[in-house]
C-alpha cells in the first residue's frame, strides 16, 4: 500500500512539472512573434540620400583672341598645291624587265625621291617627271571651310583638304580654354589657344622618314602618326631616344641629329634579334614614349642599355 501511495504521487507531480513546461513554452513563442511584429518591414537605412541635378548645355568653341594657327615651315613647297609635305609624281621610265616605256605615279617629297621609288620598282632612266595637281574635292574643301569659319578662322589661301582637317583638329580638339562664358542664350561660349604646332626638329625628323603631313598638323597628332608609321628597326631607335629626352628632361627633337643616335641604331639591331624584347619594344602605345612604363621589358632594356 505504500508504495502504490508514493507511485500516485511521483505521477501528480510529473505531470505538473509537464504542464508548466508546456505553459512557458507557450509564453516565450507569445514573446517572440510580439518582438517580431514590433519589427518593420524594411530595413532602416541610415546613409543619407543624395540627390544630383544634371544639366546640359551647348558649347560653342572659338579661337582665342590674338591667337593663331601657324605652320611649320620646311623650306620647300609641294609642286601638288597646298601646304603638304609631299608631291604627286607622275614617272615614265624604261621597264629593266621587258626595255618598254611604263608610267608610275608616286607620291613623295620631291622629284629625287620619286626617282628612288620609280627605281625600286624596276625602273630605268632617263625618267620624265610631271607633277600632278592634288584631287580637288570641292564639297570636303567647303565643309572644312563651314567649319573653320564657326571657329573663327579663316581658311588659308589655296590650302587643300588635309590643310583645312589639320587647321580644324587644332582648334576643336584643343583642351586650352583661355575664358568660358554662358551667354543669355543658354549657349557656353569658350575660347580656346590652338594645339601647338611640332618642333621644326622633329617635322624634319618625321619628313626625312617619309611621314606625309600637312605643315598645319599639330604637335600630338604628328607625334602619333610618325610613331604609327615607322618601321620596327627605326620605331625602337625612336622609342630609345625618347626615353633618353624624359630621362635627360630634353625636347624630342631630331634623332638623326642627336649625339646618341650611333648607338640608338645599335641597340636597335640587336633588339632586333630578341624576340620576347622585340615583342615588348613594338607594342608600346605612343603615350607610352612620353610617359614610359618602367616596368616593362622594354623601358628595362633601354634603361641597362643606356644607363638611365
Amino acid at each position: 500500500m505504500f508504495w502504490i501511495i508514493v507511485m500516485v504521487i511521483v505521477l501528480f507531480l510529473f505531470i505538473k512539472f509537464r504542464k508548466n513546461k508546456q505553459v512557458r513554452q507557450s509564453d516565450s513563442e507569445r514573446d517572440t512573434v510580439s518582438l517580431d511584429s514590433a519589427l518593420p518591414t524594411e530595413p532602416i537605412s541610415d546613409t543619407p540620400t543624395i540627390q544630383v541635378s544634371m544639366r546640359s548645355y551647348e558649347v560653342e568653341t572659338m579661337i582665342a583672341e590674338n591667337e593663331d594657327v601657324s605652320m611649320i615651315d620646311l623650306g620647300r613647297r609641294s609642286e601638288s598645291g597646298g601646304y603638304i609635305n609631299w608631291s604627286i609624281y607622275r614617272v615614265i621610265g624604261t621597264n629593266s624587265a621587258t626595255n618598254r616605256k611604263n608610267t608610275r605615279q608616286y607620291e613623295a617629297k620631291d622629284r629625287e625621291h620619286a626617282v628612288k621609288l620609280a627605281e625600286s620598282d624596276g625602273l630605268i632612266g632617263p625618267f620624265e617627271i610631271t607633277p600632278i595637281p592634288y584631287p580637288v574635292e570641292p564639297d570636303k574643301i567647303r565643309y572644312y571651310t563651314a567649319q573653320l569659319n564657326s571657329y573663327g578662322i579663316l581658311s588659308p589661301v589655296n590650302a587643300v583638304k588635309e590643310d583645312l582637317r589639320a587647321i580644324l583638329d587644332r582648334v576643336r580638339y584643343s583642351n586650352d580654354i583661355v575664358s568660358e562664358k554662358e551667354g543669355a542664350d543658354g549657349i557656353v561660349y569658350r575660347r580656346v589657344r590652338p594645339v601647338p604646332s611640332p618642333s621644326k626638329e622633329f617635322a624634319e625628323y618625321a619628313d626625312n622618314l617619309g611621314i606625309k603631313f600637312s605643315m598645319y598638323i599639330s604637335s600630338t597628332e604628328l607625334f602619333h602618326h610618325t610613331i604609327q608609321n615607322l618601321e620596327p628597326r627605326e620605331k625602337i631607335a625612336f622609342y630609345a631616344y625618347c626615353l633618353i629626352c624624359a630621362h635627360n628632361k630634353q625636347k624630342i627633337g631630331n634623332l638623326q641629329k642627336s649625339q646618341y643616335v650611333s648607338e640608338l641604331y645599335k641597340f636597335s639591331d640587336s633588339s632586333l634579334n630578341d624576340p620576347a624584347l622585340l615583342k615588348s619594344i613594338i607594342g608600346r602605345d605612343s603615350n607610352d614614349y612620353l610617359h614610359p612604363h618602367k616596368g616593362s621589358k622594354a623601358y628595362k632594356a633601354v634603361a641597362e642599355y643606356f644607363a638611365i
